[in-house]
C-alpha cells in the first residue's frame, strides 16, 4: 500500500513543514489544509533516480524535458477506468502547458527532482 504523505509550503518561513513537523503542533495541524501561507502538497509514492520522494509541484528532469508534478482531475483527457469513469491522478506538465500521464514517464529511466515551483520557477520558463 502506497503511503500517504503530505508536506507544505511555507510562504513566510520560504521553507517545506513536514507533515511530522506538523503534527507535533497543534497550530500548524490545525491550519495544515485552511491557510493562506502553507500550501499543502502530496507524496505520490514514487521516487526518482536517486531514490528522493517526489511529490505533487516538484520540477523534474527527464530526457525529453523539464516537468511539474501536479494532481489533475483529468476529466477523461487520458482515458476512463473499466466501467468508464474518468481516470484522475498525478501529471507532469511541461513548459507549453502540455501534460503527459505521469506513469509513462516514471517508468521509464531518468527522472530526477532538480527543484519545485516555490522556490525554483525558474525552471519551467
Amino acid at each position: 500500500m502506497r503511503d500517504i504523505r503530505f508536506r507544505a509550503w511555507d510562504s513566510y518561513k520560504k521553507d517545506f513543514i513536514t507533515w511530522e513537523q506538523a503534527s507535533h503542533d497543534y497550530n500548524i495541524l490545525a491550519s495544515f489544509f485552511r491557510s493562506d501561507f502553507l500550501t499543502p502538497s502530496q507524496y505520490t509514492g514514487l521516487h526518482d533516480e536517486n531514490g528522493v520522494e517526489i511529490y505533487e509541484g516538484d520540477i523534474v528532469k527527464h530526457w525529453t524535458g523539464f516537468y511539474k508534478v501536479l494532481w489533475d482531475n483529468w476529466d477523461g483527457k487520458f482515458g476512463h477506468n473499466r466501467i468508464n469513469e474518468p481516470v484522475h491522478g498525478f501529471v507532469l506538465e511541461g513548459k507549453g502547458g502540455g501534460r503527459t500521464a505521469y506513469r509513462q514517464l516514471i517508468d521509464s529511466d531518468g527522472l530526477k527532482v532538480i527543484g519545485n515551483i516555490y522556490e525554483n520557477k525558474e525552471l519551467l520558463k
